[in-house]
């Protein structure tokens, strides 16, 4: 289960850094992010 979470979250992160790298602003990211946290 530990391990199961764990790749999560790095696939996760992964995800969010390339969002990221498309975001074209600070605010919609904030935005997106908040959706995710309530998503997992």
């Amino acid at each position: 289960m530990v391990s199961f979470q764990f790749e999560k979250y790095k696939n996760q992160t992964t995800f969010n850094q390339l969002t990221l790298t498309m975001a074209t602003s600070v605010t919609s990211f904030n935005f997106y992010q908040k959706d995710v946290r309530y998503m997992l």
